[in-house]
């Protein structure tokens, strides 16, 4: 779960400026980004987890 959180923004990141970007793809990031936010939710109740998803969101920044 930890290496998912960490490649995760980098990868939606990736999905939105790529050259194709089609209403399956903006659907593909929205569902990501639900994602996202549901494993900032967990990672209050695991600290380590919180810890790779600050870094790995301010070291996208």
């Amino acid at each position: 779960m930890e290496r998912l959180a960490w490649s995760l923004p980098l990868h939606l990141i990736a999905k939105l400026i790529s050259p194709v970007v089609d209403d399956m793809c903006l659907v593909y990031v929205l569902h990501g980004f639900r994602l996202l936010n549901s494993l900032s939710d967990l990672a209050s109740r695991h600290s380590r987890l919180e810890q790779v998803i600050f870094v790995s969101l301010n070291a996208k920044m």
